[in-house]
């Protein structure tokens, strides 16, 4: 299930149509039925940067195909975090 999908316009802009949503549930990973998150990192992992990945969703009663191409690791965004304090 995807606990977290960034909104398409926070995502860089080859990554901002790909159709993943929040609590989608993801079936299959490259036509191979998906079980639990350590198939998928296997999966993924199997990838070289400029695969293209697949991802057969069901959301909700409807099921599609979410392609994207797989990252090469230098060029993703650097991680960005907030941390807020209570005052006090």
């Amino acid at each position: 299930k995807v606990v977290h999908a960034m909104p398409a316009g926070a995502r860089p802009k080859k990554y901002a149509d790909i159709d993943i949503r929040t609590n989608d549930l993801v079936l299959m990973v490259n036509a191979k039925p998906l079980r639990s998150a350590e198939v998928f990192r296997k999966l993924y992992d199997a990838a070289a940067p400029g695969d293209t990945i697949t991802l057969g969703i069901r959301r909700g009663e409807q099921l599609h195909l979410a392609p994207f191409v797989k990252m090469d690791p230098k060029d993703m965004p650097k991680d960005r975090k907030i941390i807020m304090k209570k005052r006090d």
